[in-house]
């Protein structure tokens, strides 16, 4: 029964460091929700354990979470960077490599959920306020606010910018200049 469990726990610390290695890699902070397909798709471990692993590792400082609109955006502190380097061994080439595969096959996706952002809210004059923003890297592209009637307009304004944000961002600028 021990074994089995140190054997456990011995996973459980080579998916910690996996996750703290691609918030590493990453050129922008990853989702939750990134995560959790990169370690589910390969079946490294169930759902819940890959969130168990990541509210732990809040907790404990080596990774903080921010939610920005509708996503939870992780990104690697100084004492995960730290954890990393003092176990560089830990992670096989061979995870490294699917890892960075990963990255680089999601880059659009990754980009696009950190970069493109929407959010609504109620004015204090009663209606809505859609608030749509594009951002590369660290630079504000644009952001726009827009003023609809009803909570179901300001959710649809968000979704249709979360879906054609690269074919209205041109437009306008094509308008604009």
């Amino acid at each position: 029964m021990n074994k089995n469990r140190e054997s456990i726990s011995e996973l459980d610390t080579l998916y910690k460091l996996m996750i703290l290695y691609m918030l590493d890699r990453a050129d922008q902070p990853v989702t939750r929700a990134q995560v959790y397909d990169f370690m589910l798709s390969r079946d490294y471990t169930s759902y819940l354990n890959v969130n168990g692993l990541i509210n732990e590792m809040i907790t404990t400082g080596f990774m903080t979470s921010q939610v920005k609109g509708k996503r939870s955006h992780l990104m690697l502190t100084d004492q995960g960077r730290e954890i990393l380097v003092m176990f560089p061994d830990r992670i096989s080439a061979d995870i490294r490599k699917e890892i960075t595969d990963y990255l680089i096959e999601k880059e659009y996706d990754l980009r696009n959920t950190t970069s493109i952002q929407s959010n609504y809210y109620k004015s204090v004059m009663g209606d809505y306020i859609a608030e749509l923003s594009a951002r590369e890297k660290n630079s504000e592209l644009m952001t726009i606010r827009v003023s609809v009637p009803s909570e179901e307009s300001a959710r649809n304004v968000c979704l249709n910018w979360e879906k054609n944000n690269q074919e209205i961002y041109k437009t306008l600028m094509q308008k604009l200049l």
